[in-house]
């Protein structure tokens, strides 16, 4: 299931108060009119970007936005082929 994406200043918003106030993810999901799950995939998109508040209140929000969503690992190869497309 996708989850709504909020606008980058709702985002900044939620890291602010998440990382800068030290909010729980229900109050900040109050505050910003999202639902808690939200808010921690965030909070956790930050972390696993390796970003700190102090950091990413200086990047533009193109810049914060490739860190947040950086692009899928790109496999090689071949995909294994299902039994029952072999025998097909």
């Amino acid at each position: 299931m996708a989850y709504p994406t909020l606008t980058m200043r709702k985002i900044r918003e939620v890291l602010r108060l998440h990382f800068d106030c030290g909010f729980r993810q229900r109050e900040i999901a109050r505050a910003v009119g999202a639902s808690p799950t939200t808010v921690g995939q965030y909070v956790r998109r930050m972390e696993r970007a390796g970003l700190s508040w102090a950091v990413s209140a200086t990047l533009s929000d193109d810049e914060l936005e490739a860190r947040l969503y950086p692009p899928p690992p790109q496999v090689e190869g071949k995909r294994p082929v299902k039994a029952r497309e072999r025998a097909g």
